[in-house]
């Protein structure tokens, strides 16, 4: 176990937490949790937006339609030794189902990289524009 930490998780957050949170419940935490990126995207829950009030930010749509890269920038922590993160997508129509769920005029991508493969950023382009949002072109 680290000398500062009473559990490490190490891989995919969102593959973990909900084993992290039982096991801490049943007062069974492990000293180390390992999950790999392997498991389809589209199997993460979206993000619980109701819980962040609105008042404190610009906009509480934040949208995340890939993870990972398929680049290795130096500068990059996608290329840090031994991390194998696959370049990994949502359905556009997901995301488009979530933008028009929250009712926000506009949202922000905060992927790692949204333009890695352009024939996925076209269709989600084109799920998107009929949406009429801000920025959209009519």
């Amino acid at each position: 176990m680290a000398p500062h930490a009473d559990a490490l998780a190490i891989g995919d957050g969102v593959q973990l937490w909900p084993e992290i949170l039982r096991d801490f419940e049943h007062g069974k935490l492990k000293p180390r949790y390992q999950a790999t990126f392997e498991r389809p995207y589209a199997l993460d829950p979206p993000p619980r937006r109701d819980l962040a009030p609105r008042s404190n930010f610009l906009t509480t749509m934040s949208l995340i339609a890939t993870r990972g890269c398929h680049n290795r920038c130096g500068f990059c922590y996608l290329s840090t030794d031994g991390l194998r993160m696959p370049y990994r997508v949502r359905e556009p129509e997901d995301v488009r189902r979530q933008f028009a769920a929250n009712g926000q005029p506009y949202a922000v991508f905060i992927d790692n990289n949204l333009g890695s493969r352009r024939d996925y950023l076209r269709e989600l382009c084109r799920a998107l524009r009929s949406m009429k949002k801000s920025g959209a072109r009519r």
